[in-house]
């Protein structure tokens, strides 16, 4: 789980505004029916405005994103897929060959004034198609501290979280573009399975502003019409340029110099940062859609620690926080007569083992013995105790909670009991002495004693490291010499091999059937683990192209199944979804299922 042209001056923030939004405070003027703010808390910081990239593909990132981008279309709070008009329109134009037109909409514009064009849609399908990169993942370098892509000078990659699992890779014609350029039309080889949702989420960063920043052309419509040639013509030197600047250009966690980074299509702009502390968004002057916001500002600020922020909650200094509930939050909140929404939500806990860097769970260690690393990986698995922590951590919080029991579809979705019944999660049980047991007599199967497991976490967040104990208790207990590389700069490190076990959270943004894809296909944009197997991928793309829900569901279990055959990984939980508010301060909160959970319905926030 990113963000030239000149910037038509956004509303301008004082000092003294700015520093009473990082802080929560409220001014007179707001008591007085003035500009009106509300402060709202998280627990992870954000670190770029541009979501899409394989390094900046993350919840926090996506949040900001959520409040200060528009797009066709958006998930509510029952998960229903809902269109923006205000901000363009699309239709079905022929099943066969799959033909789709995307038309813009007068009122979509960028916060600096400049519409959004044709060449914003031709950048969002050449940046996340995959089709444009003149080299593949295995021709880049990989930074091990930032996990930033480099490719060799003249290269064009875009490190697409989403490459390979969107229908934009199966458009190989050139998109139609209209003679006033607000309509763009697509052309599939192919019928895709999930193609209305192929524009979710894939217009973070203005083509115009990428024109300025990459290529040096100043002038927006300039700029736009470069972009579009760039990647008409496949002009190998200027995708070079313009996918270098994509990958990182959008990156920053303190409020950029360069204004251009800031730009968006949504209700709200960036007007200040702070690294680790807070992002303020003020409104888009510039916003003409359905969207706008009720109040005129709102805080982010980043509370990794739940207690801190509850603290902060109870004293007026913000309205909300979401963040990753414990025992102890709850009952803290419980005490201090805080307000709180429960329930699950999408995003699911899971351990990924990795299979290519030389450790305990890579063949290479065994002289390419596939059989003795499975046997090695399955004893890991086995130990690991699920159960354990459902009971210990989240239970407390949703008492109804369960076991995460498929990889590709979350509970309550169409096939998941059936998935979940054939796919083989039941045989590696919950932990406990009976997985230790069982871990212990494939350690000896394996004829393996000792091996070392390096252990990667988000050690500031207390939920996680409550996680950790757990589990690295139980695997030792079961023959395996636990590493604690907790680190709070986890996310910048998925991927780098530095580590042979990770637990993190997958997020579902949307219902895709194909949501899952990126995490299992082979060098897909978010397989950090380096699994490869042709069943799976052969499944995945086969499933891009079926519309028939039956038969989806069938792909999903042979996909499910052979995952866990492998033994690379194990879901653990739901989130269980807790928003701690002040009923007497915010007004208009209805979290989401679906990812951005507290953030759905921003426009209807009301500051009391």
């Amino acid at each position: 789980m990113n963000l030239g042209r000149k910037i038509i001056p956004i509303i301008a923030v004082t000092a003294t505004a700015a520093s009473l939004a990082a802080c929560g405070g409220v001014t007179k003027s707001e008591t007085d029916n003035g500009p009106k703010s509300l402060t709202v808390g998280w627990n992870q910081p954000f670190y770029s405005i541009n979501d899409q990239t394989g390094t900046g593909n993350n919840v926090t990132n996506a949040n900001i994103s959520y409040l200060t981008n528009s797009q066709f279309n958006y998930f509510d709070a029952d998960s229903q897929l809902q269109k923006d008009t205000s901000f363009g329109t699309y239709e079905k134009v022929s099943d066969d060959p799959l033909t789709v037109k995307y038309t813009l909409a007068d009122t979509a514009k960028w916060s600096d004034g400049v519409p959004v064009t044709a060449a914003d849609l031709i950048f969002g399908y050449g940046a996340n198609s995959g089709n444009f990169n003149t080299v593949g993942s295995d021709g880049v370098k990989v930074d091990e501290n930032t996990g930033a892509t480099t490719a060799p000078k003249g290269e064009a990659y875009f490190n697409a979280a989403a490459a390979g699992a969107n229908g934009f890779q199966y458009i190989s014609k050139f998109p139609t573009i209209s003679d006033d350029g607000k309509s763009v039309t697509l052309v599939y080889d192919k019928p895709f399975a999930d193609w209305e949702l192929d524009f979710f989420n894939a217009l973070r960063t203005p083509a115009h502003v990428m024109a300025a920043e990459a290529l040096g052309i100043k002038d927006a419509d300039k700029g736009n019409e470069a972009v579009i040639k760039a990647f008409q013509d496949k002009d190998k030197a200027s995708l070079a340029k313009l996918a270098n600047f994509w990958n990182s250009g959008f990156d920053f966690a303190d409020t950029p110099k360069d204004k251009q980074l800031l730009v968006g299509s949504g209700p709200y702009v960036i007007s200040a940062a702070k690294k680790d502390q807070y992002v303020t968004v003020t409104k888009n002057p510039n916003y003409e859609g359905d969207h706008k916001g009720k109040v005129d500002q709102i805080t982010v600020k980043f509370y990794p620690d739940a207690t801190q922020a509850l603290q902060a909650l109870k004293n007026g200094e913000m309205s909300a926080y979401e963040g990753q509930a414990t025992t102890d939050s709850v009952k803290d909140a419980e005490a201090k007569g805080l307000d709180m929404h429960r329930g699950l939500e999408s995003t699911y806990e899971h351990i990924d083992l990795t299979v290519n860097n030389g450790g305990p769970f890579d063949p290479k260690s065994y002289g390419g013995d596939e059989a003795k690393a499975k046997l090695v990986r399955q004893a890991f698995l086995m130990a690991y105790p699920r159960q354990e922590i459902m009971d210990k951590i989240i239970k407390p919080i949703v008492p109804d909670a369960k076991l995460r029991t498929s990889l590709t579809t979350f509970n309550g979705a169409p096939g998941y009991d059936e998935i979940s019944a054939a796919n083989g999660s039941a045989s590696y049980g919950a932990g406990g002495a009976e997985g230790i047991a069982k871990a212990k007599a494939l350690l000896k199967q394996a004829g393996v004693k000792n091996p070392v497991v390096r252990e990667m976490y988000d050690k500031t967040n207390p939920r996680r490291a409550a996680e950790y104990a757990l589990a690295a208790a139980a695997e030792t207990a079961a023959g395996f010499k636990m590493v604690n590389l907790g680190d709070g700069d986890w996310s910048s490190k998925l991927g780098n091999k530095s580590y042979d076990a990770i637990f993190f959270g997958w997020n579902s943004t949307t219902t895709s059937v194909l949501g899952s894809m990126a995490n299992y296909v082979g060098k897909a944009g978010s397989n950090f683990q380096g699994y490869d197997n042709p069943t799976v991928n052969k499944a995945y793309a086969d499933l891009q192209f079926t519309t028939d829900p039956k038969e989806q569901i069938s792909l999903l279990k042979t996909i499910d199944t052979e995952i866990y055959k492998d033994a690379v990984t194990l879901p653990i939980f739901e989130f269980p979804g807790v928003v701690f508010y002040d009923s007497k301060a915010i007004g208009g909160l209805d979290p989401a299922y679906l990812s951005p959970n507290m953030f759905y319905g921003y426009w209807n926030w009301t500051a009391k």
